[in-house]
């Protein structure tokens, strides 16, 4: 599946599970909060091809090389206008970490590796969660996050993947 078909697949997944829950007595009140309805609509549409991420090429690729530069050139700039030494180490950061996204990326030996697993999807979920404060969000990613790892096939693989890793922690 290319991108936009797993963003597409992420909502309709989304829309079956608010669908369902509403009918059995759940309200979510999101249609009352414009600011809820944008989050979790960026939501279900980065979550929805997140997996991509360690492919050079993907959409969820491009876009976070394109955030963590817009962030480092906004850290250069803060820089620049206060003398903050934070402020340039977190522009450092952000081009650390293009770099080390390009490397892990590239090599394309680790494409549907970590990010392809139930761990990845719950650290970002909780990422997610910690960023907005919002359950909603945080469900509507989950929910797109799964849609990607169903439409792969890969929901067994990433089940397997994330109990070896917990088996070997023992």
């Amino acid at each position: 599946m290319n991108s936009y078909a797993h963003i597409a697949l992420g909502f309709a997944a989304n829309a079956a599970l608010f669908w369902i829950l509403a009918q059995a007595g759940y309200a979510f009140p999101i249609m009352q909060n414009v600011p809820l309805v944008f989050a979790v609509a960026i939501s279900i549409a980065l979550f929805s091809i997140l997996p991509d991420i360690d492919s050079i090429n993907s959409l969820a690729s491009k876009l976070f090389k394109l955030a963590l530069l817009l962030a480092a050139a906004s850290w250069t700039y803060e820089f620049f206008a206060s003398k903050s030494a934070l402020a340039l180490a977190k522009a450092v950061f952000a081009l650390l970490a293009v770099g080390g996204h390009f490397l892990y990326a590239k090599s394309g030996r680790m494409h549907r590796q970590f990010p392809h697993t139930f761990a990845f999807g719950a650290l970002a979920c909780i990422a997610a969660f910690l960023l907005t404060g919002s359950k909603t969000v945080a469900l509507a990613s989950a929910i797109a996050f799964a849609s990607h790892l169903a439409a792969d096939w890969h929901v067994l693989a990433a089940l397997k993947m994330d109990f070896l890793r917990l088996k070997k922690s023992f």
